[in-house]
């Protein structure tokens, strides 16, 4: 499976359209199309943004190994947060 391949499959995840999900990336629909389809690569600029604006895993779009997603900083945070509280709860 390549790239272009599993960026699909990550938009279908999201449940995003084509316009929707270019536009989060900076591109048209014909142009976010075009990169889904196989016509042009996942250029470095798009999986910068891909990191930074949906924590894709650019290993998992690289390879499909790992998960998709990445875990951010702020979620294990807001987890220790949480835990913390229930366990004052009790």
């Amino acid at each position: 499976m390549t790239e272009n391949q599993r960026l699909k499959i990550i938009r279908k995840f999201l449940k995003e359209t084509q316009a929707d999900f270019g536009a989060s990336l900076g591109l048209t629909q014909a142009g976010y199309s075009d990169i889904e389809r196989g016509k042009n690569n996942v250029s470095g600029k798009i999986k910068i943004l891909l990191k930074r604006e949906h924590n894709i895993n650019l290993s998992w779009l690289a390879t499909g190994e790992g998960e998709m997603f990445i875990t951010t900083i702020e979620d294990s945070e807001m987890d220790s947060d949480k835990l913390g509280s229930e366990q004052n709860f009790f």
